[in-house]
C-alpha cells in the first residue's frame, strides 16, 4: 500500500521558502500485529465530521485538516480505536500506543455525568464500569 502524499510550498515566519511533504499511511491491528491498511487514507483539506445521529444532534469530529501538518515540527501518530479491559469491568483504564521509542498514554474513564453543586462548583459522578470504551473526541 502506498501512502497518501501531499507536497506543498510555503513561507516560514522568518520569510524563507519551505518545501513540505505530508505523507499518510494507515495500519490496523490484526492478531496483535500492525498490518498496512489496503486503502490509503484520504487527505483532508477541511475538518471532517460524521453525520448527526439525530436530526438536531451534534456531529462527531472525525478528522482535522491535514494542512495543520505544515506547521508541526515532527510526526503525529493518530489512533482510532477502543480501549479494552482484560480484567473484566473497570471504571478507569490506562491504555497506550508505542512507535519506536515514543510512547503515549491515555486514561479512559467510564461514562460519567457532570453536575453543578452548591456554590457553582462542578462535580463528576462515579464512572460507570466498562470492558470497552471508544477512544474519541466525544469521550475526552
Amino acid at each position: 500500500m502506498s501512502p497518501t502524499v501531499f507536497v506543498f510550498s510555503a513561507q516560514s515566519p522568518q520569510g524563507a521558502q519551505v518545501l513540505g511533504i505530508i505523507a499518510k499511511r494507515a495500519y490496523r491491528l490484526a492478531y496483535g500485529r500492525l498490518v498496512p491498511d489496503a486503502v490509503p487514507p484520504p487527505f483532508h483539506e477541511a475538518p471532517e465530521y460524521a453525520p448527526p445521529a439525530q436530526p438536531q444532534g451534534t456531529r462527531a469530529f472525525v478528522a482535522d485538516s491535514d494542512y495543520f501538518a505544515a506547521v508541526k515540527p515532527s510526526t503525529d501518530v493518530l489512533v482510532r480505536g477502543s480501549g479494552y479491559s482484560t480484567r473484566g469491568p473497570v471504571r478507569m483504564l490506562d491504555t497506550a500506543v508505542s512507535v519506536g521509542p515514543m510512547r503515549k498514554r491515555v486514561r479512559a474513564w467510564g461514562e460519567r455525568a457532570m453536575r453543578v453543586v452548591t456554590g457553582g462548583a462542578l462535580s463528576f459522578s462515579q464512572p460507570e464500569p466498562f470492558t470497552e470504551v471508544p477512544l474519541n473526541w466525544e469521550q475526552a
